[in-house]
């Protein structure tokens, strides 16, 4: 289905926020997805995946031990949003690599960011995909599947002397798997407060109170 990059944000917020993500992480990752995806990458189904694979685990334990290392891991599996927004932080200016993080997709547009404050381009690889980005654009070698690897051994990132390619449109609509969208809202939806009697009064219409 089409959606706009509004609702992926939006909803990819509500979704993480509903799954196991704090309320600024979420943000973080609303804005993660909606970045790549008006590059025509496919991270609303990425995002899909994630809130399910970690549904209600605790973010210390899907979080970078020390992101300032040259080789970074977490307890488990890391979250490539918790793990991007460290990286943004802790701001590296040599290679590094990550160890054992999950849809690696969704740290491209962190990485990005990074090289934009830089003024640098960043090569990320790992299996079958190479991205390079950062000021100059983004540069793409990688088929869907690679791309949409749900698990990355090693994510490794560097500075590229190849400069990428710059991006002559953004796209303001996206084109989401039906599955990935229905199980994003499905997430967005624990958000959502009940209705309570009072509010239900409270709302349109006069209630059981008739005033003409």
């Amino acid at each position: 289905m089409r959606v706009s990059i509004g609702e992926v944000q939006s909803t990819v917020l509500k979704a993480t926020r509903g799954s196991y993500m704090s309320w600024g992480m979420a943000e973080e990752a609303g804005r993660a997805v909606a970045w790549l995806e008006t590059r025509q990458l496919p991270a609303s189904e990425a995002a899909a995946a994630l809130v399910e694979e970690n549904d209600s685990i605790p973010m210390a334990r899907l979080s970078p031990v020390d992101p300032t290392a040259s080789s970074i891991k977490g307890e488990g599996r890391l979250c490539p949003v918790l793990t991007g927004a460290a990286l943004s932080d802790a701001n590296p200016t040599s290679a590094l690599e990550i160890l054992a993080v999950a849809h690696p997709l969704l740290l491209v547009s962190f990485v990005a960011q990074i090289g934009e404050g830089q003024s640098k381009d960043f090569r990320v690889s790992w299996a079958e995909v190479e991205i390079v980005c950062g000021v100059n654009g983004l540069t793409v070698k990688g088929e869907r599947s690679a791309l949409l690897k749900k698990h990355a051994s090693a994510v490794k990132i560097k500075y590229s002397s190849d400069k990428a390619s710059a991006i002559e449109e953004r796209q303001l609509r996206a084109e989401v798997n039906d599955n990935a969208w229905e199980l994003l809202e499905r997430y967005a939806h624990r958000t959502y407060v009940p209705a309570s009697e009072a509010s239900r009064l409270a709302g349109a219409g006069a209630g059981l109170t008739d005033n003409d």
